[in-house]
């Protein structure tokens, strides 16, 4: 006796054979050429091969689970009473859609910080530029208050100082070398 592991043609009819139960109804045979010529080359010499017409007894049964006919149909006043809330597809489905609930939520708030971050760039760039700005100033206003003249003028305005601009040209105080070595 085979065990449904040894042998997985048997599961494929157990299949097969639940679908045609389960559905009794009518589809109209969507058959080709190709699709009978593909079924018929299995081979027959080997034990318990599904045969083409069981394949295509399968596919007929499976195309009849996902007609449209047979989808429920879904009321505006089902969803909002909440009825749609307890169906087995959401059931079946929860943990998945919370995965989505939770990505979509870990997605707002990683943008969210991302815009931030870029605002505080934004904020720190504009001060940089401020206090650039304030700098420069501030180095204009030394270098304009350290200059010659300026330093005269403000020593003049203060009356007490004794200091004043030399009136003749410097000169140059020539000495010879070789005095200077020996002395």
């Amino acid at each position: 006796m085979k065990s449904k592991k040894e042998d997985p043609q048997d599961d494929v009819r157990l299949i097969v054979t639940n679908l045609e139960e389960e559905d009794e109804g009518g589809v109209a045979e969507v058959e080709s050429a190709e699709e009978d010529a593909v079924l018929e080359t299995v081979p027959d010499d080997i034990p318990e091969a599904v045969t083409a017409d069981e394949v295509r007894e399968g596919r007929r049964s499976a195309w009849r689970l996902f007609s449209s006919e047979d989808l429920p149909q879904v009321s505006l006043r089902e969803i909002l009473g909440g009825d749609y809330l307890l169906g087995s597809f959401l059931r079946k489905n929860i943990w998945f859609i919370l995965l989505l609930v939770g990505l979509g939520i870990i997605y707002i708030s990683n943008r969210y910080g991302a815009q931030q971050e870029i605002l505080e760039e934004e904020d720190l760039r504009h001060e940089l530029v401020e206090k650039k700005n304030y700098a420069l100033t501030q180095y204009a206003e030394l270098t304009m208050k350290s200059r010659q003249s300026s330093i005269e003028r403000k020593l003049k305005q203060l009356g007490d100082s004794l200091l004043t601009s030399a009136t003749e040209p410097p000169y140059i105080i020539h000495v010879d070398k070789d005095n200077m070595k020996k002395e």
